[in-house]
C-alpha cells in the first residue's frame, strides 16, 4: 500500500516503496521472518510514523532487504474492505470473498463470526 490520499507523501516511504497492508494480514516467509524477528525491538524504537503497517513494512526492508510485494494475487485470501462503515456488517455472501482467509475490516464486534 501507499497510503490513503489525506497520508500520501507522509509515511517517510520513498517513491518506489510501498508498506504491508497490516489490515487483512501479513504473511511472511521463514527466511524473512528470521531476519527481522531480532530487530523487532529496534525497530519499535526508531519508528517514523504510528502506523503499525508501514513499519512492519519499513523493518522487514531494513532487515531482510525485501520490501512488501505489491501482490494483487493475495488480495484475494487477504480480503480488504474499502468501503466504509458498513464493511462486513450483514451476511457475507460475496463471490469475492469464497477464498478469502481473513477479512478487514471488521469494526463491530457483533458482527465477529
Amino acid at each position: 500500500g501507499r497510503g490513503n490520499n489525506a497520508e500520501f507523501g507522509l509515511l517517510s516511504l520513498l517513491d518506489y516503496e510501498n508498506f504491508c497492508m497490516g489490515g487483512p494480514g501479513v504473511i511472511l516467509s521463514r527466511p524473512t521472518l528470521a531476519r527481522v524477528a531480532p530487530h523487532v525491538k529496534d525497530c519499535l524504537h526508531n519508528m517514523h510514523t504510528t502506523h503499525e503497517d508501514v513499519e512492519l513494512g519499513r523493518c522487514v526492508q531494513k532487515y531482510a532487504g525485501v520490501s512488501c510485494t505489491w501482490s494483487y494475487e493475495m488480495r484475494h485470501i487477504l480480503y480488504h474492505n474499502s468501503s466504509g462503515s458498513e464493511a462486513f456488517t450483514g451476511v457475507l455472501k460475496q463471490p469475492e470473498l469464497h477464498h478469502a482467509i481473513t477479512l478487514h475490516p471488521v469494526k463491530n464486534y457483533m458482527h465477529l463470526y
